[in-house]
């Protein structure tokens, strides 16, 4: 394992040589004295956990996780597997936005469940941010800083014997934008508020071959208007984000191995120039966006397993005189015992995505611990399994050509409820044993005085008559 692991952290590095500018960068300087333009508050390249960056964000005909479902919440029904636990955090570097040397962060946190027929989900996520230190054009030297917090609540259902999987997206948006002047305790801040709703539908063809398609409705962010800024005016403007349909074909054969080819429609933002010169327009008109990915666990065992992704994606450039780049993302991740180890990329032009997580795997602790049941698991498939052959076994419901569970059926909800008290029992006997394995510790020291055991005084039986030993 460790071979795969150094050839891509190497690869990672070559690769790093090629992308990374050359050189230190004057601080921007923003020329206009005033601010008349909107935001755009959407980027066009792909964030999120190891899995999706690594898959390029191929993702409406799977949504298979919670960050995948976000783009198509209808696989929280057709294609997740119980539920998933998400917490990832992005540092992006990209030239055409800001500094190499001030990434742009996003978040992502949530948790999904399947209960069948339905799939839910629950998160919050940062699809938008930037940010950096500008001078102004009356001199003044400010921290800038645009983002977009959602938080985002998602349902869906299968219908028509599971081939048919709806879902919807239901979120809440704030836009803030902050202007902090240098050595100057004050910081300038004001949000605006929106709901983001979200659509999505999927439809299973035969051998799980998945048809997906999303929407996601365009949003604007009023209500900024705040104080005025020292050496910027009018600072405080409204966030646009475009609609963006998605379009995606997924195959599932088996649990080992599955793919996605998705096509993005980007709406346009005219009305929306870019933060350090307005001049230059975002997303001045409608952009197609291709992405393909695939995932392969090619190792299976009891106590250890390890998945590979990779994928592509074309990014046209939605900021002005900004080039149109070809996107190439890669990752591996190992679950050794209860832990989750891994890295990812999305390398192009001027542009690095690198993710390394480490850290515990949530549900299969959970397992260990015996607070969740533990499902029914198939043979392992070992080492390099087949990826094409198909199979239900370990798969979702709806995906499995006859439903025939081999194991008692796990209602994650009735999971969820039940977890208090199967903590509560599991720190009991925690408890227990600690006291004991601490009695049993005293007893074998030495020098430590046994106290004696109280045997239990046995009393005469009633009406029955005792023997005298005395002679007459």
């Amino acid at each position: 394992m460790s071979f795969f692991v150094k050839s891509f952290i190497l690869a990672s590095g070559l690769l790093l040589n090629l992308v990374l500018p050359a050189g230190a960068e004057e601080l921007p300087i923003i020329a206009e004295s005033t601010r008349n333009r909107a935001y755009s508050g959407f980027s066009s390249t792909v964030r999120g956990d190891i899995r999706t960056v690594g898959m390029a964000g191929a993702t409406v005909g799977l949504g298979d996780t919670f960050i995948a479902a976000t783009d198509n919440p209808a696989g929280l029904a057709m294609t997740m597997n119980t539920g998933d636990f998400n917490l990832t955090t992005n540092w992006v570097r990209d030239s055409a936005v800001q500094q190499w040397g001030n990434p742009v962060q996003s978040s992502n946190f949530g948790v999904a469940l399947s209960p069948y027929p339905w799939g839910f989900s629950l998160g919050y996520s940062t699809p938008f941010s930037e940010g950096q230190f500008y001078r102004t054009a009356a001199g003044t030297t400010a921290l800038m800083e645009l983002e977009i917090q959602e938080y985002r609540a998602a349902f869906a259902r299968v219908f028509s014997d599971n081939r048919l999987a709806v879902g919807v997206s239901l979120g809440f948006g704030r836009a803030t934008a902050r202007f902090s002047p240098e050595n100057d305790l004050f910081v300038w801040q004001n949000s605006a508020y929106s709901f983001t709703p979200s659509l999505g539908a999927m439809y299973k063809l035969p051998n799980r071959v998945l048809l997906g398609i999303s929407y996601r409705f365009p949003v604007r962010y009023d209500g900024t208007i705040g104080a005025k800024t020292p050496g910027l005016g009018d600072f405080f403007q409204p966030f646009i984000t475009p609609g963006r349909l998605g379009l995606g074909a997924g195959w599932i054969p088996n649990r080992f191995f599955r793919m996605d080819f998705s096509v993005f429609v980007i709406g346009s933002t005219p009305e929306a120039g870019f933060l350090s010169n307005q001049l230059r327009t975002v997303g001045s008109s409608i952009t197609l966006q291709p992405r393909i990915g695939a995932a392969y666990d090619f190792l299976e065992f009891n106590e250890f397993r390890a998945t590979a992704f990779a994928g592509s994606y074309y990014e046209p450039a939605r900021i002005q005189d900004a080039p149109n780049r070809i996107h190439v993302t890669m990752g591996i991740e190992t679950k050794p015992w209860i832990f989750t180890v891994g890295t990812g990329a999305d390398f192009a032009w001027h542009y690095r995505n690198f993710l390394v997580t480490a850290g515990l795997d949530l549900i299969r602790t959970m397992q260990k611990l015996e607070l969740v049941p533990v499902p029914w698991q198939p043979p392992r498939g070992g080492i390099f399994p087949r990826p094409t052959g198909l199979s239900d076994e370990g798969l979702a419901r709806p995906l499995a050509k006859v439903w025939n569970p081999k194991g008692p059926e796990i209602n994650p909800i009735q999971v969820g409820l039940d977890l208090p008290n199967a903590i509560e029992k599991r720190v009991r006997k925690a408890g227990k044993d600690l006291k004991r394995l601490s009695g049993n510790l005293l007893k074998s020291l030495p020098g430590i005085k046994k106290e004696p055991v109280d045997q239990p005084k046995t009393q005469p039986k009633r009406n029955q008559k005792t023997k005298s030993t005395t002679k007459p």
